[in-house]
């Protein structure tokens, strides 16, 4: 097979991260020396109370580089994990006494060689002094020979005064027991001034004595005696006792370096200073103020180091430089967080940070959440909320939608996993989710994801390696299984393997590519397969290839891989579990080759790297390369993981061509996506502005799900942008708003039912025969009055013959009158117009309506209803809520048409049409349901659930609506439920609408409405269920809005019934019967009608007879007419004697009612004188 390999004129840049490599974990307790030789400090033990509280790590750290190294070991026997023992060098030797361990102060002695890093364990020579933990040791050289002295401490029991020095040479112990002696300590410090040959000793005694804590004890190494050095200790008040510090004595100075005081909660903060030759205290005033204690003192001539230790607060990793000669302080380095390397976690980026998840070493598996900063590289630990996974490794885990981390399956040392867990990046909550039907337990799967599905592909299952892929729908958790293939499914058995994927051209379907892994037989694989499988269409078989071949040199499992556009890069891996690999190579991925030849790329770079059990990813044109499993040279070793974390970047121009821009990075130099934009893809292509109506607050965003949708009273109408603009006084902006608005009034809940049966009365002559009446009437009374012809032919006709009044003993004689004929028209007139409104009566209103609920058990019709319609409207819904597809179609845009591609319908008992409406501009999504002839056997449900990008709504509202049984009629049932304050419909738990369904028949005894139709009525059950909402920032990192409609079966049917009132024949009857009453009445009107003429004509007759009576008279008296004068009182006569003359006019009264005469006194008066 021909390999195409490029090598490099210059090697690969790779760098450890941090520079100084990986330190320590934060401890305290822990015993430390310095070694002249490698000029290192060399630190061992320790412990956390947060972490492990005891470790059996040895440490390096380089007084002239300042790099941390753990030390390999290469021996089987080592000591037990403990803290506070008692520690000295002598050339590449160190030795441990003692110390804490898990079941308390032990009593072992070993050495370790630093060039070989193997420890031994050495008999006790001379006197024993038995168990031991928190001791006071010093190191030094007397007589050139090297010596550890070693005094108090805790035994098993209580604290002690014992006092040993240990020779170095021989390894004999020597207890030193004097009359006078300190009383007993824990945690002092001891250390040796060369100036007087003397050891110091400090620290508070046992019971906290005054006197006893505040005496510096001296030990001359001559005499072998011990003394009190008197000091001004009473005169200064800022001389605090302590333990657990660090004692320093140069130029026949002694300095008390921090410490604290257990007893009284205290811990100073200061560097005490003490003349040793006139006994004054002071405080070394250049010494940073610093509250800790419980660290390794290391001495190098005039400079001392403090390592670790801890304080109330917690424990450090910190290492400070004081410098008695020249007298200054230096941080060398400071605290750092650090965690527990481990092997088989997984590592993804997002944004400019990098989560680890997971992971173990020999002693522990993990399930700490990690964060790597890759701008100002540091890590940090998340605290996260929720429910969270137990401690696992060997999983597999992806980032969904650039929010989520979602792990599946893995292992501890004893159970296999088939659990998951979705990790919110943003509000740093752990949830479980659980798909059906639910995966098999597995581990060393591979894991993708693909818009809305989780895609999983291998893995070790109790029982075997399978090759299955099952898919995740994660928006409604549906499962699917691929376990046939066009290809042979042993090929594709795999685990400890990697996979990436992508779209094919068409999007038809997502292509697989599957990369390393191992067989169940520990053989591992040597191509790169390509499985092309239509995720979307959740189908269960796919096609699959060998895509790359490759030869055994580049056959691993659980190595690193990542991809890019042409490239798979692949660094570390093992194989057979016993070799691990140092190459770092990347192979060009050419889709339309079927297992061509390889052209690999191998990276050349200085000092092997075996690398196994590893993640890595990928940041602009850097690779980040996670802990590995521990090692030895290129074998696998279980235990004590020593790999640090590395950043490779290219250095040639075809490197830069593999290590291409990163996903979220963009241009020539792969700059981090600004604010507002996101790239999904690899490569130096540029960034996509974020929509209309949300913003990005982050760099080098992935996806689309980064840009946020505009939080309430905030709107954006442009792309691309950081931040919204806020909503000015007066408008209205939603979440997701584009631009400002007027707050719409709430759209009230409108409800109807079938009306109460009503006649539909219609007039047969449309009204038009009123207006005949009444001019007929008006024209027969005006001729019956002015013409008298016409009343003398209008008794021709007079039906009322028998009717005209008689007189009592006199014969009856018929006759026929004018009136009598003007009421024979009109009772004709108006008898037709009454028979007409009975028969329309008959007609319209014969029907009486009548409606009752019975029982449904009574029932035995098949209850359907002709038209059913269930409106949902998703109120200020700012996604898309169409099909992608129909987006730009005008007509789709005004009416209904399918959903969105992330639109979800769950049914329960009830089947329909579902289709989508959202006229262009429109804030509001209606989903509406429709069936014809449904048929609702009992209590259904349908769960609607749009899961696409800015789905949330500020309001929903449902509408359900029926055909009813009554035909022509429906009843509807609306709810809607809304908030105005920025809080939004948006989350796992959906709104819950409850409409209560009862059926209905119509019965009908009339032809004009068919019978026996059926229908239903919806009324209200229950109020509805708000169900999840979200406010704030919670409103970016949830999903779905989503709402179930429950329909809830009465148990009664609610019957109509409309028959008739009357019958024809009844009808008849009853028309025949008016028409002769109406007769008699008009009979009776028409008698009273000739009475009063009657009376009324005798009195004009009479006055009329009067009048001219009177008038006769009058005529009789006027013919003697005289006039009496004022002055002579004659009679005499008118000038002109007429008739009118003589008297006064007159106004001529009415013929009808004639008035009262007026009688002028006619009496003449004749003058006889005369």
């Amino acid at each position: 097979m021909l390999i195409f390999l490029f090598y490099l004129a210059q090697s690969l840049n790779i760098t450890t991260i941090p520079s100084f490599l990986t330190p320590p974990t934060p401890r305290r307790l822990l015993s430390g020396v310095y070694c002249a030789k490698i000029n290192h400090a060399l630190l061992f033990g320790g412990g956390s109370q947060s972490g492990k509280p005891y470790s059996d790590e040895i440490w390096r750290f380089g007084l002239s580089d300042h790099m941390w190294e753990q030390t390999s070991l290469t021996t089987p026997s080592m000591p037990e994990a403990r803290i506070a023992a008692a520690m000295a060098v002598s050339g590449d030797m160190i030795y441990i006494y003692g110390g804490a361990c898990d079941h308390g102060p032990s009593a072992d002695f070993w050495s370790f060689n630093i060039p070989r890093s193997i420890w031994i364990e050495i008999d006790i020579l001379g006197d024993n002094p038995g168990p031991l933990a928190y001791s006071a040791y010093a190191n030094y050289e007397w007589n050139n020979v090297d010596y550890m002295a070693m005094f108090g401490g805790y035994n098993d029991s209580l604290a002690t005064n014992n006092f040993y020095i240990l020779n170095l040479i021989t390894l004999e112990w020597k207890q030193y027991i004097n009359d006078f002696m300190p009383k007993s300590r824990i945690g002092a410090a001891m250390e040796f001034n060369k100036e007087d040959n003397c050891l110091y000793l400090w620290g508070i005694s046992k019971g906290n004595d005054r006197n006893e804590s505040f005496a510096v004890y001296v030990f001359n190494l001559k005499t072998e005696k011990w003394s009190i050095l008197e000091t001004d200790y009473e005169e200064n008040d800022f001389v605090q006792p302590r333990n657990f510090h660090g004692l320093a004595i140069y130029n026949n100075f002694m300095y008390v370096l921090y410490g604290s005081d257990p007893q009284s909660k205290t811990q100073p903060d200061n560097v005490l200073e003490l003349d040793i030759k006139n006994g004054k205290w002071g405080i070394f005033t250049t010494a940073k103020k610093i509250k800790i204690s419980m660290f390794a003192t290391i001495p190098d001539k005039e400079k001392y180091y403090i390592i670790c230790g801890g304080n109330l607060e917690g424990e450090y990793n910190s290492v400070y430089e004081i410098n008695f000669e020249k007298k200054f302080f230096n941080v060398l380095f400071d605290n750092t967080f650090v965690f527990d390397r481990r092997h088989s976690y997984t590592l993804f980026r997002v944004g400019t940070n990098l989560i680890l998840f997971g992971g173990a070493n020999h002693l522990k598996v993990y399930n700490e959440l990690l964060i790597f900063d890759l701008i100002e590289e540091k890590w940090s630990e998340v605290v996260a909320t929720g429910t969270s996974p137990s401690p696992r490794y060997n999983h597999c885990s992806v980032i969904f939608q650039g929010l989520y981390l979602i792990v599946f399956g893995g292992k501890d040392f004893t159970t296999e996993f088939n659990d998951f867990f979705l990790y919110n990046l943003r509000t740093n909550k752990w949830s479980q989710f659980y798909p059906k039907p639910e995966p098999e337990p597995r581990y060393g799967c591979c894991m993708m994801a693909h818009e809305k599905f989780i895609v999983v592909q291998g893995g070790k299952t109790p029982s075997s390696v399978t090759s299955e892929i099952f898919t995740v729908d994660m928006h409604n958790l549906d499962v699917t299984y691929v376990r046939t293939f066009d290809f042979p499914s042993s090929n594709l058995e795999l685990y400890n393997h990697r996979c990436w994927s992508h779209h094919t051209p068409d999007d038809s379907s997502l292509l697989i590519y599957i990369a390393t892994g191992e067989y169940s037989s520990g053989k591992t694989s040597s191509s790169i397969f390509i499985i092309n499988c239509n995720v979307d269409g959740k189908a269960t078989t796919s096609t699959a290839r060998e895509l790359v071949n490759f030869n055994e040199s580049y056959s691993w499992s659980a190595a690193g891989v990542v991809s890019t556009e042409n490239w798979c890069i692949i660094i570390g891996g093992k194989k057979w579990s016993l070799y691990t690999s140092d190459k770092f190579f990347a192979v060009k991925i050419n889709n339309s080759d079927n297992a061509a030849t390889p052209d690999i790329y191998e990276f050349e770079y200085e000092n092997e790297i075996y690398l196994y059990s590893i993640d890595i990813e990928h940041y602009s044109n850097y690779i980040y390369i996670g802990f590995s499993g521990a090692g030895y040279s290129d074998m696998v070793k279980e235990h004590y993981i020593l790999s640090q974390f590395f950043k490779i970047y290219p250095n040639t121009t075809k490197e830069y061509e593999i290590i291409e821009c990163s996903s979220g990075t963009y241009g020539d130099d792969c700059m981090p996506c600004p604010y507002g934009t996101y790239k999904e893809n690899t490569g130096n292509g540029s960034c996509t502005d974020c929509p209309e109506g949300t913003y990005n607050p982050r760099l080098a965003s992935a996806s689309l799900e980064s840009c946020f949708p505009c939080p309430f009273n905030y709107f954006n109408f442009e792309t691309g942008k950081e931040r919204c603009l806020e909503c000015e006084r007066g408008y209205f902006c939603p979440v997701g708003s584009i631009n400002e608005a007027i707050l719409n009034e709430t759209i009230v809940n409108y409800d109807y039912q079938p009306q109460d049966y009503a006649s539909n009365l219609t007039d047969p002559f449309d009204g038009r025969v009123y207006y005949f009446v009444y001019f007929t009437g008006t024209l027969l009374f005006l001729l019956y009055f002015f013409f008298p012809n016409f009343r003398s032919k209008l008794s021709k006709i007079d039906y009322f013959t028998e009717k005209h009044s008689t007189q009592m003993g006199k014969p009856v004689v018929k006759f026929r009158t004018s009136l009598g004929g003007l009421f024979t028209i009109v009772f004709c007139i108006f008898q037709l117009i009454f028979i007409a409104q009975q028969f329309t009566e008959y007609k319209n209103n014969n029907i009486l309506e009548t409606k009752a609920l019975v029982p449904a058990i009574t029932r035995n019709e098949v209850f359907a209803a002709d038209s059913f319609i269930i409106d949902t409207d998703f109120l200020y819904y700012p996604g898309i809520c169409i099909s992608e597809k129909l987006i730009n179609d005008s007509e789709a845009n005004n009416d209904y048409v399918e959903c969105s591609d992330y639109f979800y319908i769950s049914f329960n008992d009830i089947d329909g049409k579902v289709t989508c409406h959202k006229p262009k501009n429109s804030k509001n999504c209606r989903v509406r349901f429709e069936k014809s002839g449904l048929i609702l056997n009992g209590d259904s449900s349908i769960t609607y659930n749009f899961c696409e990008f800015q789905a949330l709504a500020s309001g929903i509202r449902v509408t359900t609506k029926s055909s009813s049984s009554i035909p022509g009629e429906f009843s509807r049932k609306s709810f809607i439920i809304e908030y105005k304050n920025g809080t939004v419909f948006r989350g796992t738990q959906k709104s819950e609408f409850f409409f209560e369904v009862t059926r209905s028949v119509f019965e009908s005894d009339s032809s004009d409405w068919p019978t026996s139709t059926t229908g239903y009525h919806i009324g209200e059950k229950n109020l509805p269920d708000y169900g999840e909402s979200k406010s704030g920032e919670d409103i970016n990192f949830e999903q779905c809005v989503g709402v179930t409609i429950n329909l809830g079966m009465s148990g009664a049917v609610l019957v109509t019934k409309r028959i008739f009132k009357l019958t024809f024949m009844l009808t008849i009857s009853s028309a025949i019967a008016s028409a002769f009453g109406i007769l008699e009445i008009f009979g009776m009107a028409m008698i009273m009608t000739e009475r009063v003429d009657e009376y009324v004509s005798g009195k004009y007759k009479s006055q009329k007879n009067l009048n001219s009576i009177i008038g006769t008279r009058l005529i009789i008296n006027t013919s003697f007419e005289y006039h009496k004068t004022d002055n002579d009182e004659k009679l005499t006569y008118m000038d002109s004697p007429t008739r009118s003359g003589n008297f006064k006019a007159r106004k001529d009264h009415s013929i009808i009612f004639p008035a009262y005469p007026t009688y002028i006194d006619t009496t003449q008066v004749i003058e006889l004188d005369s």
